[in-house]
């Protein structure tokens, strides 16, 4: 059973770095078209409840984005490490360390896209891995 779960995890760890890479390669303009899609989506739901958002500023929806993702991919980085043996420190450090390796990579995708690199990003993404495995600590 602990086999087919590490398999079944590390599935999910590559899907959730496809995922964050494929969107990565994405030029600006689609990038942008696709968070301000989500964000008229989201802003109409919010809407019928009385709740209203700044329609033209997408920029706390991307970042919130990254630290989201990130946050997927340290709770499963950090399953996978703990389903193969590795106990603290060292399930901390290896989880950060691939969870910084990927937003590393990450930023310089964007780089190739023309879309620019940016350290606050990094950070970010670096934050979500880390609380991600914080939480799952505690569960």
């Amino acid at each position: 059973m602990n086999r087919k779960l590490k398999i079944i995890v590390a599935i999910l760890i590559v899907a959730t770095i496809g995922f964050i890479w494929i969107n990565s390669l994405r030029s600006r303009t689609e990038s942008s078209a696709q968070s301000r899609a989500i964000l008229t989506e989201i802003s109409d739901v919010l809407d019928k409840i009385g709740i209203e958002i700044e329609k033209d500023n997408d920029l706390w929806l991307r970042k919130l984005a990254h630290y989201i993702e990130y946050g997927i991919l340290g709770a499963e980085l950090y399953l996978f490490f703990s389903l193969s043996g590795i106990r603290s420190p060292h399930l901390y450090t290896d989880t950060a360390f691939v969870g910084l390796l990927v937003a590393v990579l990450d930023e310089a995708l964007q780089i190739i896209s023309k879309r620019g690199s940016s350290v606050l990003d990094v950070l970010l993404d670096f934050s979500g891995v880390l609380m991600a495995s914080v939480v799952m600590r505690l569960i």
